[in-house]
């Protein structure tokens, strides 16, 4: 279209100029019948149209020309732009898979720098736990213990727990006590507290196999499970831990109904704490034995001194008179003030002054010279 109108006006341009001269005039025209043809007309007609015609072919050439280079370069230009774009899309792949990778890395960092949080916070509630357990001077075993369990649940965000003993031969355990929530949720009402190790079932396996065990899905079906009596509460997760004295386990602590999983942290607490319970335990065990061992020296002491002093004795027949005024057999007396039992027997002088004209007893003498 454009070209078309270009076209046009070039035309009515020079058909202004070359077919009607600028100096033409009608002035003087005589009608000649016979005029002789002029074809100055006709030849600046065609020297126009060449002139449009060349100027038109050169236009269109230009074009053309133009035309070409012009989709040569938008060529170029194009698969510059989709070179460009697949390395744009290669690198930004790249960048993708970089970032997907510092972001796990970062997400990895950032929940071990959590996980080292929560652990360095359980540590220190644990050890806080410890501060208060050295503080009760003044408790028994049982008070220890109940504490120790309810903290091993806390420890662990657990809901439930447990404390056995082991006899000394590892082949019976004995209930020690239910956490506080376990009691309110048992609904047992002859509990059984003495158990054969080797008839318990999945929470007798810390004991047989000797280490700390968990089970984070305790409905699944396991061949160690004995199933739980009517009113038992129910069980979702379920972590014990062997106590060990040196080489015999002495105890089992249970946890259980945590509302995330198990692991390794968990175990590492409730052995720590359970670990000094038991120290504690003996502690306090050695150190009643020694009050009582203190008490019966006093006690013993005072019965030595009941002995002591100036005792009025017969000098005759050696009775003794006691603090009302009794006189008491030598031998009763120092038995009622002491632990001394007497056995009778005679010595040399009294026997010979009673035996000693008897020929038996002078023959028994002879031979024992």
């Amino acid at each position: 279209m454009i070209y078309t109108t270009i076209r046009f006006l070039i035309f009515l341009y020079l058909f202004s100029f070359i077919v009607i001269p600028s100096q033409y005039s009608l002035d003087g025209f005589i009608y000649d019948p016979k005029p002789e043809p002029d074809y100055t007309v006709v030849y600046r007609v065609i020297l126009a149209l060449l002139i449009a015609v060349s100027i038109m072919a050169i236009l269109t050439l230009g074009f053309f020309l133009f035309n070409r280079k012009l989709k040569e370069a938008v060529k170029q230009r194009t698969q510059e732009l989709f070179k460009a774009n697949k390395e744009l899309e290669q690198h930004k792949g790249n960048l993708e898979t970089l970032v997907e990778h510092r972001t796990k890395a970062l997400k990895a960092e950032s929940d071990q720098h959590k996980q080292t949080a929560e652990m360095l916070k359980l540590d220190e509630s644990r050890l806080e736990a410890m501060l208060k357990l050295t503080q009760m001077v003044k408790s028994n075993n049982k008070e220890i213990n109940d504490f120790c369990l309810e903290e091993a649940i806390r420890l662990t965000n657990s809901r439930i727990g447990y404390l056995a003993f082991l006899n000394d031969d590892e082949t019976i355990l004995s209930m020690y006590s239910w956490s506080k929530e376990a009691m309110k949720q048992c609904g047992i009402s002859d509990k059984k507290f003495d158990y054969k190790v080797f008839e318990t079932g999945l929470w007798g396996e810390a004991v047989r196999k000797r280490k700390p065990i968990i089970t984070n899905d305790y409905q699944s079906s396991t061949s160690l499970k004995k199933g739980y009596p009517k009113g038992h509460i129910e069980i979702v997760r379920h972590m014990n831990i062997p106590v060990f004295a040196d080489d015999r386990i002495v105890a089992v602590a249970g946890v259980g109904n945590k509302e995330g999983n198990y692991d390794d942290s968990d175990i590492r607490q409730l052995t720590l704490l359970m670990n000094y319970m038991w120290w504690l335990n003996q502690r306090k065990n050695k150190e009643d034995e020694r009050k009582r061992l203190i008490l019966d020296l006093q006690n013993a002491l005072s019965e030595i001194k009941k002995l002591q002093g100036i005792i009025p004795i017969c000098s005759k027949c050696k009775k003794i008179r006691d603090d009302k005024g009794y006189w008491n057999q030598i031998e009763s007396y120092i038995q009622r003030h002491s632990e001394a039992e007497f056995s009778h027997s005679m010595c040399p002088d009294c026997s010979d002054k009673l035996y000693g004209n008897e020929d038996w007893y002078i023959e028994m003498k002879k031979e024992n010279n």
